[in-house]
């Protein structure tokens, strides 16, 4: 069996809920209100997108919103609690 494709997911927050893209996987994103959904509908989208097994590698941007123009995001950090449940 091949090894699994590396994904990475790049989370994004804004104030109306959270949103994650993939430079793996062109044209791909998923969302939710929560930190909690979007990671969960980001690594199941992922997955159904590759349409073949993947190594799913997390991060959040760098800035809010926004992907840096060359491409590169910040390391995974702690999502404080508060913010990932909906209001």
């Amino acid at each position: 069996m091949p090894e699994p494709r590396t994904v990475t997911l790049i989370y994004h927050w804004e104030p109306e809920g959270w949103w994650a893209d993939s430079p793996d996987l062109p044209g791909f994103s998923a969302a939710g209100a929560t930190y909690t959904d979007v990671r969960h509908n980001a690594i199941e989208g992922a997955e159904f997108a590759a349409d073949e097994p993947v190594f799913i590698v997390e991060a959040t941007a760098s800035q809010p919103c926004t992907a840096n123009p060359d491409g590169q995001h910040a390391p995974p950090v702690t999502v404080p609690p508060e913010l990932t449940t909906a209001a």
